[in-house]
C-alpha cells in the first residue's frame, strides 16, 4: 500500500477521508448536512475553473442491499485503522469543491485514514459507474 495524501492537501483517487457524508436518504429529508463524519474514499478528483471536484463514496459498518456494497480487505481496514465491519457503499456518492466545510480532521489532526490499494479504489469507481450511482452535489 501506497502512503496517503498529508493532512489538508489535494486528495488523490483511493485516499480515504474524514468527512460528513450526506446519505441520499438525508438529502430526500432536506437536511443540508450529514449526521455524522465517516471514512469515504476518493473516487475521483477533478481540476476545474472553480477549484479541485472531489467524488467520494461513503464508507459504512451497515448492512445495507449487498448489491451495493464492497468488502474491504481486513488487511486494508486494519491498515486504515477502521472498524472491523467496515464496507464501501457503491450505490451513491458525494460531489464537492475542495476542502469544503463537510472535510473534518480527525483526533490525531489529519483528514485522511490512509489509502486503498489501486484494485480496490478501480473496483469500487467501476461498480458506482456501473450502478449510475445515485449523486450529491454539495454546494456548501
Amino acid at each position: 500500500m501506497s502512503p496517503s495524501t498529508p493532512s489538508w492537501t489535494n486528495p488523490v483517487p483511493g485516499d480515504v477521508l474524514h468527512y460528513r457524508y450526506l446519505w441520499h436518504h438525508e438529502a430526500d429529508a432536506k437536511r443540508e448536512d450529514g449526521k455524522k463524519t465517516r471514512p469515504c474514499l476518493v473516487l475521483a478528483v477533478r481540476e476545474t475553473a472553480k477549484g479541485l471536484v472531489v467524488h467520494i463514496a461513503p464508507i459504512t459498518t451497515q448492512r445495507l442491499d449487498p448489491d451495493n456494497l464492497i468488502a474491504i480487505p481486513q488487511a486494508v481496514i486494519h491498515h486504515l485503522g477502521l472498524d472491523d465491519r467496515s464496507i464501501i457503499v457503491t450505490s451513491e456518492y458525494n460531489t464537492f469543491l475542495w476542502i469544503g466545510p463537510d472535510v473534518f480532521p480527525r483526533s490525531d489532526g489529519l483528514v485522511t485514514y490512509g489509502k486503498v490499494p489501486e484494485k480496490l479504489h478501480d473496483r469500487v469507481r467501476d461498480a458506482a459507474i456501473a450502478k449510475r450511482a445515485r449523486n450529491i452535489v454539495r454546494t456548501s
